[in-house]
């Protein structure tokens, strides 16, 4: 880890913050589901392109090979929960919450993490650490939106429970590839995912689209940004990073991305937070960090740096 590599972590952070910031622009004007598809079209262009550059290939598929049929099978699940589910139920959420607030409440992506992976996997089982993060992060959760709960008939307590299962979505993707997808060259199975995450995608946004009148340039820029600064160009900086760095540091964007959307929020969609937010926010990064164990990495960190005897 360098200075390059933090900044590169920052832009990352900058960039996924603005995805919520997009997606509220472009949602004004056009379906959620065509919002989802149009950025997984864009998004599998241009990593298309890059593949071409580089003289990468998709993976082969031959009905009469297991072994591809296999992978495509595992990367069409993994498209279906990490791209197809949340494409959708995101901006559907951002129709009736503020995107500061769902970026907030997608950043519970990795507790939920914690929760599939111990039931589902064989060597990711809980720890005191993890349970008290997934309290703290379940605690944060209900400041933010425990008093909405009191009538699920409301569509802003209906936007934030759509964004939080986006993060149980995203939650199940990342468990499921974490065991049936390592060892895949990234780039190649970025543009796979993405591929078959918009044909899971398109035939929503086909039966779903209805249009009052052609989009603005601004939500169509939107929409255009989110495809390919959001999505294309966010996946190159997180696959080159994950190369060079440990996946805990990688993971460090986590914390970044609900605090670069706040700020994206607030300075062009004049989004206000209250006391109770911040208060959620907080308990839900507290309980990242001490699901993912960056808590005890700070505190080894800051003690090779001032020489404390380490155990």
């Amino acid at each position: 880890m360098n200075l390059l590599d933090l900044f590169v972590l920052l832009i990352l952070g900058l960039i996924w913050g603005s995805s919520f910031l997009f997606i509220k622009v472009g949602v004004a004007e056009m379906p959620p589901a065509t919002v989802g598809a149009a950025r997984l079209a864009i998004a599998m262009l241009f990593l298309l392109l890059v593949m071409r550059a580089r003289r990468l290939s998709l993976p082969g598929l031959s009905l009469k090979d297991s072994k591809s049929l296999r992978l495509w099978r595992d990367i069409a699940i993994v498209a279906f929960f990490n791209n197809t589910i949340p494409f959708i139920l995101i901006p559907w959420g951002e129709q009736y919450i503020t995107s500061s607030l769902a970026s907030i409440l997608n950043a519970t992506m990795p507790i939920f993490t914690v929760l599939v992976a111990h039931f589902f996997t064989s060597d990711d089982h809980f720890t005191l650490g993890k349970v008290g993060g997934i309290l703290l992060g379940f605690f944060g959760v209900i400041v933010l939106i425990g008093p909405d709960l009191s009538d699920l008939r409301q569509t802003r307590t209906q936007g934030e429970l759509a964004v939080i299962a986006s993060s149980i979505s995203y939650a199940i993707a990342t468990t499921y590839a974490r065991k049936h997808l390592r060892g895949q060259q990234p780039v190649v199975l970025a543009g796979a995912q993405l591929t078959l995450g918009f044909l899971w995608t398109l035939p929503f946004a086909l039966l779903t689209a209805h249009f009052a009148a052609v989009p603005s340039w601004q939500a169509v820029g939107a929409v255009g940004a989110l495809g390919l600064v959001g999505t294309g160009v966010a996946y190159l900086f997180y696959y080159w990073l994950l190369v060079r760095n440990s996946a805990t540091f990688v993971s460090l964007v986590t914390y970044l991305l609900p605090v670069t959307a706040v700020l994206w929020g607030a300075a062009l969609l004049q989004e206000s937070l209250g006391a109770g937010t911040f208060l959620g926010l907080a308990l839900i990064c507290v309980g990242i960090a001490l699901v993912n164990g960056t808590v005890g990495v700070a505190v080894r960190w800051a003690g090779a740096r001032l020489g404390w005897e380490q155990p």
